[in-house]
C-alpha cells in the first residue's frame, strides 16, 4: 500500500492502517518500513469490534502461542487480551457507507491496490 499511497491521494482518498497493537509497536513498524500514511492503534479493539472482525483466541491456541511460539500476544496488544482482528480492508465513502470490503482470515489475501483504485473511481 505504501507504494500506491500517492495514487490513492490523487483519487481523493485517505488511507489508514489500524492495528490492535500498542502505539509504540506501531511507531516501530512505521519507522522500519518508512510508511507515509497514518497507522493508528485501536486501543481496546473497539473499532475492530464495531466492524465485527475481532475474535478471541481459545485457551488452547493461547497456550500454543505462549509455549510453542514463545509469544505472548497480550504483551503487544493494546487491548491487553488475547484478541486478534481478522485482516480486512474497507473502502468507505464520505457518507460513511462501506462501498467495498474484503475480510479474510488468511492474512495473505488482501484487496489488490488496482481493485481499490477502480472502486475509488466509482465513488
Amino acid at each position: 500500500m505504501h507504494e500506491v499511497y500517492p495514487d490513492f491521494r490523487k483519487a481523493g482518498a485517505q488511507l489508514f492502517a489500524i492495528s490492535v497493537e500498542k502505539p509504540e509497536r506501531i511507531k516501530e513498524m512505521v519507522q522500519k518500513h518508512g510508511l507515509s500514511f497514518p497507522c493508528l492503534s485501536d486501543e481496546g479493539g473497539q473499532t475492530a469490534r464495531n466492524y465485527n472482525i475481532l475474535w478471541e483466541l481459545s485457551p488452547a491456541l493461547q497456550a500454543q502461542y505462549r509455549e510453542g511460539l514463545k509469544f505472548d500476544l497480550s504483551q503487544v496488544s493494546a487491548n491487553s487480551g488475547w484478541h486478534l482482528p481478522v485482516p480486512a480492508t474497507f473502502i468507505i465513502d464520505r457518507n460513511g457507507v462501506i462501498r467495498s470490503a474484503l475480510v479474510d482470515q488468511d492474512f495473505t489475501k488482501r484487496m489488490e491496490p488496482s481493485d481499490i483504485l477502480d472502486t475509488l473511481k466509482t465513488i
